[in-house]
């Protein structure tokens, strides 16, 4: 739900904040539009911890987008579960 707090456990989740490709991310499964989450509260290889975003209602995928070491590829990660919102906190 927008304005809650999320929680991802996993492997390998840990990004760089400083380059903006990198982070987690909301898509929207019929437009393809991306809103990312900007309040990450723990930014670890095992945990994320992040504030979800206000987004428009739809059905989303969950990914992670990081670079391992000093590589230059970018990798995404997703969730299998597809997560709905069903409005834009505040509307």
């Amino acid at each position: 739900t927008s304005g809650n707090i999320g929680t991802i456990n996993g492997h390998r989740l840990k990004f760089n904040s400083d380059q903006d490709d990198e982070g987690t991310y909301f898509v929207n499964i019929d437009t393809a539009d991306e809103v990312k989450v900007t309040t990450i509260q723990k930014n670890k290889p095992g945990q994320l911890v992040f504030l979800a975003p206000s987004m428009p209602a739809g059905q989303y995928y969950l990914e992670v987008r990081t670079r391992f070491r000093d590589s230059a590829e970018l990798r995404t990660g997703r969730l299998n579960e597809i997560l709905e919102s069903a409005q834009t906190q505040g509307g």
